[in-house]
């Protein structure tokens, strides 16, 4: 049973952080050098196979996963191993920033996600344009989403490499 919930978490985490770094180097800087045409991408990204709800679940399924492990590693509830030695420290710290990490797409981008989703509706049903007030809103949620990715990105990244190093520590 381990090497299928190993396999799974992995396949999992490989996604999520993947997907999280791709869209910090390259998704959204490109996006944004691209102006109009940018946007409009960035507009249609999240519908496009329901990319928040698979990135939620791959998070999930990760931490799920990874929480998992550590009941089976730590004899089924004795979790002492993981405050008294290197290898356990790493995988409690990684496992707890991916934990951080989960609750800022939440929290964070998710919520602001939502609130550029009910302004792009109002301005669709609204024949003016715009107000200025309204487009510096938009860029400021759009500001905190790709803020909010690239902390999440470093966050993965980081419990990766603790993971990933904890049987050499």
């Amino acid at each position: 049973m381990l090497p299928y919930i190993r396999l799974v978490h992995i396949v999992f985490g490989v996604i999520w952080v993947g997907a999280n770094v791709f869209l910090t180097l390259f998704v959204y800087p490109a996006a944004k050098k691209s102006g109009k045409s940018g946007n409009d991408f960035l507009k249609i990204l999240p519908k496009t196979n329901n990319m928040p709800m698979f990135m939620t679940l791959s998070g999930l399924i990760t931490i799920v996963s990874g929480i998992w492990m550590i009941y089976i590693f730590s004899g089924q509830g004795t979790p002492y191993y993981y405050f008294y030695s290197a290898f356990g420290l790493c995988i409690l710290t990684g496992g707890i920033l991916t934990i951080i990490a989960f609750l800022n797409g939440i929290l964070i981008i998710r919520q602001a996600g939502l609130k550029l989703n009910k302004i792009g509706a109002e301005m669709e049903q609204s024949n003016e344009p715009p107000a200025p007030e309204v487009l510096n809103k938009i860029e400021l949620l759009s500001n905190r989403i790709i803020k909010a990715t690239a902390f999440e990105a470093l966050l993965l990244l980081a419990a990766t490499i603790l993971m990933a190093a904890a049987r050499y520590i």
